[in-house]
């Protein structure tokens, strides 16, 4: 479902891995995903804010959530019209 999100929001996913040992979708620019996953968000999330001052902080946080709450409402929509 995701990965649809991505690709409706003109996405493109890769053909081939550029990181080794890593997630499949992560290139030399970070992750090439749209829309990703709230495990993606979260860890990226995690890493960024350490030594970031509080209204730096505040706003990373906020963009996270609104993208989390943005990714679960497309995907609850998406699933909506496949069960019709």
């Amino acid at each position: 479902m995701l990965l649809a999100i991505n690709l409706l929001l003109g996405g493109t996913l890769p053909e081939v891995s550029h990181c080794a040992n890593g997630c499949f979708f992560l290139d030399e620019d970070g992750c090439s995903l749209v829309a990703r996953h709230v495990l993606c968000v979260n860890y990226l999330r995690l890493r960024i804010q350490r030594g970031l001052p509080l209204d730096v902080l505040i706003r990373v946080q906020t963009a996270a959530g609104a993208e989390l709450d943005t990714a679960f409402l497309l995907q609850e929509a998406m699933k909506k019209q496949m069960n019709r």
